[in-house]
């Protein structure tokens, strides 16, 4: 039984946050229930049970249940308009375009909650403000910043002593990594400290990749909302350590504001490639890892190695007297219009 209720999937994060896109008014909906007091209310009546003395009901969660899970269910067993509300993690956040449109979304938000019987803490709750906090990141009409606390904790980070500590390090940089361009090849003198076979040596490599690391992150750094109506633009591209890549909007200015980057280290074996097998190599992982932006849509391809213009072109058939590796590569861009 204990399996049973505790089974639930939560969303993942990185789609609501796209849900957030040019809304100026969010409202911050905080839950009310907590382990050990949760009240069961419709189904309390099947929860008797008896003693020699008297038969009892429980109005609250027993020990064992984790009532967080049975909560967040709860939240999203309401039918909500996506376009109004989105229940995450134990909160329920509600954006709008303008004033108006949040008055309206807020009046069907609630009113769909009390036909659910489900309540909400007034001091809990925050109206009409401009950004909201969400998972370490600041959200708001301009896009998504990272929280000024964690960079604080980045940017103040000691020199770290240990593996267990550049682990650690290592583990919150990560988290942010979307802001961070190339960051896996500058990190790459701190990922050699971490393998089994590798001595803890900390030298003027890893002191200036851990100095870089954390001046790259910073409260002003901004990924601007994904726009489907917005041209899109993928840049790649391939070090002797690792691959980089950037999905960007191409503004009506003409400047292009980052929606998201990419980056990972290169594997042994891999290392091993000619420059043009890592640049194509560069182009493959930037086209995977944005693939839900971009599939279905035309998009501008930058590359910086001019050769691979005549090999994985869109107009160019697949290139016959080139590697298995590339051939399969060119097959694998053909599924993109770029």
């Amino acid at each position: 039984m204990k399996d049973v209720l505790q089974k639930h999937f939560d969303p993942k994060p990185s789609p609501i946050v796209q849900r957030f896109k040019f809304h100026t008014r969010v409202r911050k909906q905080d839950e009310t229930v907590a382990t050990y007091v949760a009240e069961l209310r419709v189904i309390g009546e099947h929860c008797d049970f008896q003693d020699s003395l008297d038969a009892m009901i429980r109005d609250r969660l027993v020990c064992g249940i984790n009532s967080i899970r049975i909560q967040r269910r709860l939240l999203q067993e309401p039918d909500l308009d996506y376009d109004k509300a989105f229940q995450i993690a134990q909160a329920m956040e509600l954006a709008a375009h303008d004033d108006a449109d949040h008055l309206n979304n807020l009046h069907a938000v609630l009113q769909t909650l009390e036909e659910a019987g489900l309540t909400l803490k007034q001091s809990k709750c925050k109206f009409g403000v401009p950004s909201v906090e969400y998972l370490g990141h600041i959200i708001d009409s301009d896009g998504l910043h990272p929280s000024e606390a964690k960079v604080k904790a980045i940017r103040e980070a000691p020199t770290p002593t240990n593996v267990t500590e550049l682990k650690s390090f290592l583990g919150l940089l990560n988290y942010y990594h979307k802001f961070l361009p190339d960051v896996a090849t500058v990190l790459s003198p701190l990922h050699l400290l971490l393998r089994k076979d590798t001595p803890w040596k900390w030298s003027q490599d890893q002191e200036k990749a851990f100095q870089k690391a954390k001046a790259m992150l910073h409260s002003s750094s901004v990924l601007t909302h994904y726009d489907e109506k917005k041209p899109l633009v993928v840049a790649c591209d391939a070090s002797p350590y690792g691959l980089g890549a950037v999905l960007s909007h191409r503004m009506s200015d003409g400047t292009d504001l980052p929606v998201a980057y990419a980056s990972r280290t290169l594997s042994a074996a891999e290392k091993k490639y000619s420059q043009l097998e890592k640049e194509a190599l560069a182009i493959i992982f930037a086209v995977r890892k944005f693939h839900d932006y971009i599939y279905g849509r035309k998009f501008v391809l930058h590359s910086d190695h001019k050769p691979l213009q005549f090999l994985l072109s869109e107009s160019k058939q697949i290139p016959l007297l080139a590697s298995s590796r590339i051939q399969r590569w060119a097959i694998a861009l053909s599924a993109y219009n770029y």
